[in-house]
Order: C-alpha cells, then structure tokens, then sequence
C-alpha cells in the first residue's frame, strides 16, 4: 500500500483480500445508493415501479458500464495488437453492441423472465410430444420460437388435447420442482401463467401436484438439494454412464444387455441392480464408471435419484438400440421400419396397442413396469387414440435420427 507516495508497511499476504474487500463493500455501498436516489425519483415523479423492476434496471446499467470499461480501457493494451483498423474499430463495435443490449434488457420485467422461461419449459415438452407441427411453422424448427409463438402453437396445435395438455404440465411442473425452480408449495401461484396458457384448471393443479408426490417421493423431501446445478450434474452422469454401457453392449454383442439396461434405468432401479450391470462390464470400462463418478461426485443416492428420471423417451430410444437402429439410424430404410412395426402388431390391424407393446417390451425385460410402458405408449401416441399408427411409430424414431445427428 501507499500513502501520498510513501509505503505502508502491510503484509502482503493481507493486501490483496484487503483491497478486493474494500473495492467489494465499496461498490455495494455505491450501487446501494444509487438505487435509493433512482426509488426516490420514481418517488417524486410520482412512478409506481415495482422495487425488483428497479434492481434489474440498476444492475443493466452496471454491467453496461462495466462491460465498456473493461473492454475500451482494461483490454486496451490488448486490442492494439490487432491489425489495422481492428483497434480504432473495435471501441465502436463494444459501444454499439453494448448500447443494443441495453436498449433490450432496460425495459425487461420479471414477469417477462418468468414467461419466458416457463415457455422454454414447455418448448421442451413439446419437442417430446412428436407433434406434426410442420405446416404451421413453415419450415422452422420449434427452437426457432420465441416465448408468444411458442404459446400461440400450443394453442393452435389440433393434435395438442387436453389430455396431452395435462401430461406435458405435469412434466414441466415435476422438472420445476427437481431443478428447484420452484418450491412445491409455490406452483400454483409461479405456474399461473402457464394454466392461463393451456387451459388447465387450479383443481387439475392440485390433483397432478398429488400425482407428482405420489411417484416422485424423493423431490418433496427437503433433505435432498433441488437446484438447478444438482439437476444438471445428475443428468451428465446419467447420460455419461449411458454411453459407457451403450459402448460396451456393442462391443460385447453376445450377451443381452439391452434388458439389463433397461431394468437399471428406470423407476424400479436399485444400486444393486446396476452394479450387477457393471460387473459384466469390461475392466477399461469399470474403471472409467469409477472415475465419472469420483468426476461428479456421485453418492449412491445421487445415482439411484439419476437413473430412476431417465423418461419413458429414453425408454424408446433403448428399444431403437435393441433393435439396432441407433449406429444406423440415419440410413435406416424404410422398409426395415415398417418390418419392425409389423413385428410388434401382432393382429396386423395397422397399429399398435398397449398390449402388443406390453408383450413386446416384456419379451425383451419383464423388470419393466406398466406405468413405464403406459408412459412409452402416451409418448407414441400423439393422436391421444391409445393406439400407435405407423405414422406416429415413425415419427418416434425421426425424433431419434434428429437427436442423432
């Protein structure tokens, strides 16, 4: 440190917290009071803004100075060993991209974040329903969809009935609640909006609320973390694992893992169940399992709570790889489809029951529930007929070629 010139005896291991700490409570202190003189604008000019709208506003305009500072002042010993006339240009290209960032968060409500956000929610479920949306997106893709068309095409959807209405906010409202999103006892009130949106009643709210802790026990125990980093990293492990088996069943054709893959992911899993999976596994491949885990920190509970939420689309894309689709699954011909499809409709009725898949599931593993393959069905079976036509069976397995890719 100095003082007027002159050195201050500190230590030096000290300086450095010290400063970031008094450069921290400083910056507090001066974003604190700039918040209170722009309440006591809103105040005299008699604007009633909500308080969260003024924070967000507060912090835009910091991160716009910030942003700027850094990158024209901090970085500039940096941009000048760009080339000619990189470094005249480059203040102007930080101030006009910063300025439109500004110009589109300054007006931003929390409102607007939270529909947003629920509509990514739903974007994603419908991307599961395998809904035929194709003639009413002229060839753009769901992602393509901003928040209001998104729901404007949950509502023009013909194929999008209540019953799959329900099933896609119940899965929307059980990933909430996982991702610790929300809190339980706050979903009626957080997915108000989105009820608005599909037609669903607060009675319906309550009675898919019951179901959620009825099959999803663990996510209402408040001694298991809920957040959206845990979720993340369970989901990574999971799929991680995934492959690691998935190569070795390839490498190892000669024995049905298939069924065991599917008894170990699914709601009825046990940390038995898969190790008994990963004893058959190749020494190479026990050893990489063991550092994915070490990797994310995985416990045992960590690992049952991972492959109990693999979903009923993960179901039929472990039937695509039984059946050996996956490697192939961008070349696969038509024709061999459509004999896989008959293979399962027994009765040759051109589709496909719950009690065909039921018996065709089970001839690959009996340890799968009813529930998992109701599950699978209603995933199919987007016409909501309880039957799985050729269309709809195809249109599973498109779904997969395009995740594939």
């Amino acid at each position: 440190y100095y003082l007027l010139g002159d050195p201050i005896d500190f230590p030096k291991l000290l300086a450095v917290p010290v400063t970031i700490g008094l450069f921290i409570f400083g910056a507090i202190g001066i974003g604190c009071a700039l918040e209170d003189l722009y309440k006591a604008y809103h105040k005299r000019h008699h604007k009633h803004t909500d308080s969260r709208v003024i924070r967000h506003q507060m912090f835009t305009l910091c991160t716009f100075f910030i942003f700027n500072f850094f990158f024209i002042f901090s970085a500039r010993g940096y941009v000048k060993m760009l080339p000619s006339p990189l470094p005249s240009l480059f203040p102007v290209f930080i101030m006009v991209s910063s300025s439109l960032w500004l110009y589109r968060t300054w007006r931003r409500t929390p409102s607007r974040y939270q529909r947003e956000s629920l509509a990514t929610r739903l974007q994603k479920q419908l991307k599961k329903l395998n809904l035929d949306t194709a003639k009413f997106l002229d060839g753009r893709s769901i992602d393509d969809l901003n928040a209001d068309e998104v729901y404007v095409l949950a509502k023009v959807l013909p194929d999008f009935s209540q019953e799959k209405r329900l099933q896609t906010y119940k899965a929307m409202l059980r990933d909430a609640i996982d991702e610790g999103y929300v809190d339980p006892a706050n979903t009626l009130e957080n997915f108000k909006q989105m009820r608005q949106e599909l037609g669903i009643s607060d009675k319906d709210h309550d009675t898919i609320l019951v179901e959620i802790g009825q099959e999803y026990p663990e996510l209402f125990d408040p001694r298991k973390p809920h957040n959206r980093e845990n979720s993340l990293r369970l989901e990574s492990y999971r799929e991680t694992l995934l492959e690691i088996i998935l190569h070795s069943g390839k490498t190892h054709p000669d024995r049905n893992w298939v069924s065991d893959l599917m008894k170990a992911f699914s709601e009825q899993t046990s940390n038995e169940v898969l190790e008994d999976l990963l004893k058959s596994l190749s020494p190479e491949d026990r050893k990489l399992v063991q550092e994915l885990r070490q990797e994310y920190s995985i416990t045992k509970d960590d690992e049952a709570d991972a492959l109990k939420h693999t979903d009923s689309y993960q179901l039929w894309k472990t039937i695509a790889e039984s059946l050996g689709f996956v490697e192939h699954i961008i070349s696969v011909e038509e024709e061999q489809l459509y004999r896989v499809f008959q293979y399962i409709d027994t009765d040759r009725s051109g589709y496909i029951s719950l009690d065909e898949l039921q018996t065709y599931i089970r001839s690959i593993d009996t340890h799968i529930n009813d529930v998992q393959i109701e599950n699978m069905m209603k995933t199919a079976d987007t016409s909501g007929d309880d039957l799985i036509s050729y269309e709809e069976f195809q249109a599973v397995f498109k779904s997969l070629r395009s995740q594939t890719i």
